[in-house]
């Protein structure tokens, strides 16, 4: 009887272990999509923030007036876009 009762403890343990090793994995598992949460909200507000920033470029050469304040804009957006067109290239998994 104690042999029989001893079993149904060690196996209760044992059932007891592979949920807490369950929760675990469940807890690595959210804080992996958190972390994805994260990285892409980080990078929405660094794309409005960019956005904002041409925009204010954009507003000041057109009240400048001055036709070489636009040229320097568009060239510096040339160089920015192509600098993130790398960047989404060098970040984007190929495809099978």
């Amino acid at each position: 009887m104690i042999t029989i009762l001893l079993g149904l403890i060690i196996l209760q343990i044992g059932i007891s272990i592979i949920q807490l090793l369950k929760q675990n994995k469940m807890a690595d598992e959210l804080k992996t999509l958190q972390d994805a949460v994260a990285n892409a909200t980080t990078i929405e507000e660094s794309a409005i923030t960019l956005i904002t920033g041409l925009k204010t470029s954009l507003d000041n050469a057109i009240a400048s007036g001055d036709p070489a304040a636009l040229t320097a804009l568009s060239d510096s957006l040339g160089s920015e876009s192509q600098k993130l067109a790398d960047a989404v290239t060098a970040n984007t998994p190929a495809t099978s």
